[in-house]
Order: structure tokens, then sequence, then C-alpha cells
């Protein structure tokens, strides 16, 4: 009997899954902005308390490794070799659009794109395709402006598809022309993140738990704050 732990902290939602020989059998899930430092332990001691499972029967943390907002990733990735140094578990790394796209992959033949808002007004962006037992990538992740992204879907030849992501909605007030996709609302959760994490985990493709770390697709640029810290001080 196998256990693992999965988690999904890529954007405003906070997710946990306990899976148990490839169905979750514990789930947790808030979606609230930056809650994600201070809920995501206790959620996942809820899930193993529920569970029944004690931390060091975990075999492997799977744990969404983006793209994506740059603490969330941070705050999963700590979290997540924190318990892997603690328990002896491997780490899985599944990259966050293709978790998003997942399921939809089990009952589509033609593709999927995942898109995500960036903080800098762009949107993440990866295409996938089932390809028998595989996924294979259409379209790598990258980073767009959202007046481009039509153009990219054309470049690969893309006219119509499933489209899913909290991206869709930064699309759509942009003015993006979405005719001929089907927008679905399916969203981001730690149960996707799991089971996208199955082939990898009966594969053991895990990362090196002291090198590992989430992938950024873009750069931190730190912004400046609107007010010095001085004009707070009460004299």
């Amino acid at each position: 009997m196998s256990h693992f732990l999965a988690l999904e902290t890529a954007t405003d939602i906070c997710d946990v899954a306990v899976f148990c020989d490839k169905h979750p059998i514990a789930h947790r899930s808030l979606d609230q902005a930056k809650s994600h430092a201070e809920r995501l332990v206790p959620m996942i001691q809820e899930c193993l308390v529920e569970a029944a499972i004690e931390p060091e029967r975990l075999q492997a943390i799977a744990v969404s490794s983006g793209p994506g907002s740059y603490t969330g990733l941070r705050i999963g990735a700590s979290t997540a070799k924190g318990l892997a140094y603690a328990t002896g578990a491997r780490i899985i790394a599944v990259p966050t659009l293709e978790a998003l796209a997942f399921p939809l992959l089990q009952s589509t033949n033609g593709p999927v794109i995942g898109v995500l808002p960036s903080r800098r007004g762009e949107v993440y962006l990866a295409v996938f395709e089932a390809d028998g037992d595989s996924i294979r990538r259409i379209v790598d992740e990258c980073a767009l402006e959202t007046d481009t992204f039509s153009k990219r879907l054309r470049e690969a030849k893309i006219t119509t598809g499933l489209i899913c992501g909290p991206g869709v909605t930064r699309l759509v007030e942009s003015g993006v022309n979405l005719d001929g996709f089907t927008v679905s609302e399916i969203s981001l959760s730690a149960k996707n993140v799991g089971f996208a994490a199955l082939g990898r985990l009966e594969k053991q493709l895990f990362e090196d738990t002291s090198a590992f770390k989430p992938y950024y697709l873009r750069d931190f640029v730190a912004r400046k704050a609107t007010r010095s810290i001085f004009d707070r001080l009460p004299f």
C-alpha cells in the first residue's frame, strides 16, 4: 500500500491531498491570497490525521513546481523539502500547467491549453495533447503578453481545443478572441497534482531533494513600495 502527499500552492489556491493506492483519501482547500505560509502546514496535518497516516509512512511528496506565484511556489517547495528531509519521502515535481490540464487530457483527444496569470500582466501558457498513455507538450511553458496569445497559437497551428485556468479571465478582459475554443471551468487542485504525479511515482522519477527548486519561468523582480516604512511611524 503506497501513500503520498500532493501540494498545490502556485496561485492563491492553497490545496493539500493525501493519496493511498492512487486515490485521494483526504483533502483540504483554501482559496485565499497570502494564506499559504500560515495555512499550508496545518492543512497537511489535518489531512494526515484524517487519513490516519503517520508522516513517516509517506513515500513521496508531489508538489506543483511552477510557473506561478513566486511566493506560493517557494512556500510549497520549501515545505515539501522540509517534509522530505524529516520523513525520508521523495519529491515529485509536477509542472503546474500540466497538473491543471491533466484531467482534461484523460477525456479529450484534442489539445488542452493551460493558462495562468502572471503578476506582470502577462499570462503563462502551455499546450498539451494526450499521446497514448503519455502527455506530449505542443507548446512549452512560456510567458506572453495577452495581445500575442493568439499569434502564438497560430504559430503552433492550434485553432481549436480546450482552454482552462485562472489566466482565461485575463485573456477575456484583454479582448482576446477565443472563438473556436471551449473554456473549461476546471481549477488547480492538489488532487490533480497527485493524479499527474502517479506516472512519475511508478517510474520513480524523483527530484534531488537538496537541489530541487520551483520553475519560476520569470526572474523575480521586487516591486517598489508605494509608501516608505517611515511614513507608517506614529510620530
